[in-house]
């Protein structure tokens, strides 16, 4: 429809919020950014309790997945595993394909770049 064109990060926002996959985003310092509805179901947490939150409150007792948002971060290089058991906040552990990945490209604007988990 002329006049109702979304932009693309609009569309990209859509996308994202309307995925079955969880996606959390995180700056360069490694505090959440941004987590879709699926990341929140996976959390049991809503967004504003979460935002800001460092990597750590997430995957704290799982050094070797918070060590490869660490490795993501400082080489650039995306980390995935495939039925990895990951250790949640509350207790909880759910078995999942997990990728890591820095998206540096975010250097190149005036926000701060992003290192993502999918799982």
């Amino acid at each position: 429809m002329p006049g109702h064109e979304a932009s693309e990060n609009d569309i990209s926002r859509r996308i994202l919020e309307n995925l079955n996959t969880a996606v959390l985003l995180f700056d360069q310092n490694l505090h959440l950014r941004y987590i879709n509805p699926a990341g929140e179901v996976m959390l049991a947490t809503s967004r504003r309790q979460l935002l800001g939150d460092h990597v750590e409150s997430f995957f704290g007792g799982d050094a070797k997945i918070v060590a490869a948002f660490y490795h993501a971060l400082q080489s650039g290089h995306p980390f995935t595993e495939r039925e990895r058991t990951l250790q949640l906040p509350h207790g909880q552990q759910l078995t999942a394909a997990c990728t890591v990945a820095w998206f540096g490209q975010a250097r190149a604007t005036n926000r701060p770049p992003t290192t993502g988990v999918r799982v």
